[in-house]
C-alpha cells in the first residue's frame, strides 16, 4: 500500500467509528494566486470537499529528482527576480532528504539563517530539530525550506514577492513527492494556501490540497514558540495528526523540548 493510500485508510477509519476527523471540509485549496482570490481553488469556494489523495503519484528516477532539485537550488541562489535579493546575505535554500516523507515550510529566513545561507538557524533550527524528531522522522526523512528564500524584510512582502518563490516550492513538491506538507505559522498558511484561510481554524488539522497534490497540516512557527513556550504542548499535538496520518507511534514523546 503506498502511504498516501495509508493516509486515506486512516481518515476512513477515523470517521468509520464517528471520530472527529483531522482533516478540514474546505473547498479544494492549494497554492492561490495573491491576485485571483476567487480562484475555484480558493477556500471559500463552494465545489464541494476537498479529499485526500489516494494514489501513489509515479515518482520519477532518483537521478532525476536530485539533478531537478540541484537546478532549482542554484537557481535559487543567482535569483534576482525581486526586490528581496537587495537585502539578503545569502539565499537560504533549504536542507534534508532527497526523498523526505515530510515538507517542512516556514515564512522566511531570519537574521542567523541569511547569515548562513540556510532555511533556519540558532535557536529556531534547534528547536525544530527536536519537533521534527520528536515525531520520530529521521534527517532524510524531512526537507525544510521556506515560502520566502531571502531574509524576511522588517515590512510585509508584497504579493509580487510571495509569487515569484513559488515556483521553488512547487518545484521541490514535483521532483520530491512528499507525503504531507507542514506549514510553520500563520502568515505561512496564508502564503501558500490563499489569504483568506482562517489560520485558527485549519490549525492542526490535515488540509486536502488539490492544487499541490498532498494534504497540508498547519502549525505554530518555531519562532513564536520560542516566544510563548507555553505553546509547545499545542504544536506538539498538531504534529500527532501528522504522525497519525503517517503511520508514526507518539508514544514516550519528548513534545519537542
Amino acid at each position: 500500500m503506498g502511504h498516501p493510500e495509508k493516509i486515506h485508510a486512516y481518515l476512513s477509519w477515523l470517521e468509520e467509528r464517528g471520530l472527529r476527523s483531522p482533516v478540514v471540509r474546505l473547498a479544494p485549496t492549494g497554492i492561490v494566486p495573491a491576485s485571483t482570490p476567487d480562484s475555484p481553488d480558493s477556500p471559500d469556494s463552494t465545489e464541494g470537499e476537498a479529499t485526500v489523495r489516494a494514489t501513489t503519484v509515479a515518482s520519477p528516477p532518483a537521478s532525476t529528482s536530485v539533478d531537478t532539485v540541484q537546478t532549482l537550488r542554484r537557481e535559487a541562489l543567482s535569483c534576482r527576480s525581486c526586490p528581496l535579493h537587495e537585502e539578503r546575505t545569502h539565499t537560504a535554500w533549504g536542507y534534508g532528504g532527497a526523498h523526505p516523507r515530510v515538507l517542512v515550510v516556514g515564512d522566511g529566513p531570519g537574521e542567523e539563517a541569511d547569515r548562513a545561507g540556510v532555511a533556519f538557524a540558532g535557536e529556531e533550527r534547534a528547536l525544530l530539530d527536536r519537533m521534527l524528531a520528536a515525531m520520530r522522522l529521521g534527517p532524510e526523512e524531512i526537507f525544510v525550506t521556506n515560502a520566502l528564500l531571502c531574509r524576511l524584510p522588517k515590512r510585509a512582502p508584497d504579493r509580487t514577492v510571495v509569487a515569484t518563490c513559488r515556483r521553488y516550492l512547487t518545484g521541490l513538491i514535483d521532483a520530491m513527492h512528499p507525503e504531507l506538507m507542514i506549514l510553520m505559522g500563520a502568515w505561512t498558511t496564508r502564503a501558500i494556501l490563499g489569504e483568506r484561510v482562517p489560520f485558527a481554524e485549519i490549525r492542526g488539522r490535515l488540509v486536502p490540497s488539490q492544487t499541490l497534490g498532498l494534504p497540508v497540516l498547519a502549525t505554530l512557527h518555531p519562532r513564536d514558540l520560542l516566544r510563548f513556550p507555553a505553546n509547545k504542548r499545542v504544536a506538539w499535538g498538531d504534529l500527532q495528526v501528522a504522525m497519525a496520518a503517517l503511520g508514526l507511534s507518539s508514544t514516550g514523546d519528548t513534545k519537542g523540548r
